[in-house]
């Protein structure tokens, strides 16, 4: 069985007028997601990757900033401060595509950290049923970032 070496893949499509530059759209890392708060009444910073050179727009509630992504792709750009709010709102990403983020709020941010303690989940709790049944909090929201750990 013959194998064609990828560099003869791309030199004939490159002699065929085939263009083989892989456009990169506008995204956003992880901590961006449906369901997100962003922090009351500081300066909300938005970053991702687009195509080097790509002009970028981020729009919020009545806020907007620009930018254009750098050499290496990565753009980034600051959001004046947000009152607290707990009207969903969708957060828009602009480039060559669109990412739209929904069902955004704004107030408290907190980062917590911990032992095994942390991950306590309410199935462990004495009654989860109970709990379950009268959790009435629709503002509050949950990410849960991967373990890294030091080697």
């Amino acid at each position: 069985m013959t194998t064609i070496h990828p560099l003869r893949i791309l030199a004939l499509a490159s002699s065929l007028g085939i263009s083989t530059v892989a456009l990169a759209e506008v995204s956003l890392p992880a901590v961006f997601s449906d369901h997100m708060v962003l922090q009351r009444d500081l300066p909300v910073p938005v970053w991702g990757t687009a195509n080097p050179g790509e002009s970028v727009t981020v729009r919020f509630a009545d806020r907007m900033a620009s930018t254009v992504a750098g050499a290496d792709g990565a753009w980034r750009v600051t959001l004046d401060p947000l009152a607290a709010s707990s009207d969903p709102r969708a957060l828009i990403v602009e480039g060559t595509n669109r990412v739209e983020i929904d069902d955004v709020l704004v107030g408290e941010v907190w980062i917590c950290g911990g032992q095994s303690n942390m991950e306590w989940t309410v199935d462990g709790s004495s009654d989860p049923a109970a709990e379950k049944a009268t959790a009435d909090r629709p503002t509050l929201r949950l990410i849960k970032a991967p373990h890294i750990t030091a080697n």
